[in-house]
């Protein structure tokens, strides 16, 4: 027959102790508690400072199910892990194998992939030598499962309102040959825009946008006007503000090379703004 401890009042509750000190409790609405004589939750465990609350410990080697397993059938969290620091010497979680940390969460809030300090929010150590290309799996891995040409994975950057205002999208533009694109997008007053494309082992840069650097101007410009007919390429200087001020070298669709002039109608043009070509 099973064995049954019983008290025949429903206030009261089952107490275990050694030496007259009590060690582990059932209350009357069956939470247990250890080290505990009121416990909030169907298990509560409390220990002094310094003393490890649980450990479980195995040789399941049966690679099919795992050693211990947290589930909820419901809708709710599964797993909550709190510490009382924000320090960087504490883990709130450490994960490790036979050769070292495998995955760190800091008390302060950082995460380490592969090393037990982590430097930054998200800080991930390969500590593979191979210095061959694709000849391993990354260090980080994006994979979309649309099996549609052009499907996207990205890394986006959000302001504090949660509204993107950058990204850097990798595009899968064939499935079947698994050709791929890499897009640096920036969002601006038009909206969003392409800053920089790499396909096919070319490099697109801008929209009819200027790339100018510097605060006060004296920048380069590189922009090709790709939308109508008369597109063109250029090489000029730009204002703080990205606006083109100086014409400088322009090749023309037709092939018209111009040096100080957008609309070159010969071979080669030369607009040296004087009387004396000598001095241009």
């Amino acid at each position: 027959n099973d064995l049954m401890l019983n008290t025949r009042s429903g206030t009261k509750n089952i107490v275990f102790g050694m030496s007259g000190v009590e060690k582990v409790r059932i209350d009357n609405n069956g939470k247990v508690g250890i080290g505990t004589t009121a416990p909030e939750q169907l298990l509560d465990v409390k220990t002094a400072t310094n003393v490890r609350h649980l450990r479980v410990q195995g040789a399941w080697d049966g690679k099919t199910s795992p050693l211990v397993e947290f589930k909820t059938i419901a809708g709710g969290n599964v797993l909550a892990l709190q510490t009382g620091t924000t320090g960087s010497t504490i883990e709130i979680l450490d994960v490790k194998n036979s050769g070292g940390s495998v995955f760190t969460i800091k008390g302060d809030g950082k995460v380490g992939i592969g090393t037990d300090a982590p430097f930054t929010k998200l800080h991930i150590k390969d500590t593979n030598t191979d210095t061959s290309v694709w000849s391993r799996a990354a260090t980080v891995m994006l994979q979309s499962t649309s099996t549609s040409n052009n499907s996207w994975t990205g890394i986006e950057s959000k302001s504090s309102n949660n509204i993107i205002n950058a990204g850097i999208g990798f595009v899968n533009t064939n499935q079947t040959s698994n050709y791929g694109r890499i897009d640096f997008v920036t969002r601006g007053a038009g909206g969003f825009l392409t800053a920089m494309s790499m396909n096919n082992g070319q490099v697109a840069i801008g929209n009819n946008i200027p790339m100018w650097s510097g605060s006060y101007g004296g920048a380069l410009v590189l922009k090709g006007n790709n939308a109508t007919a008369d597109r063109y390429a250029q090489l000029g200087i730009v204002n703080s503000t990205g606006t083109l001020v100086t014409t400088g070298l322009v090749v023309a669709n037709s092939g018209n090379v111009g040096i100080g002039t957008a609309s070159p109608d010969v071979l080669l043009k030369l607009n040296y703004g004087g009387d004396d070509p000598a001095g241009t």
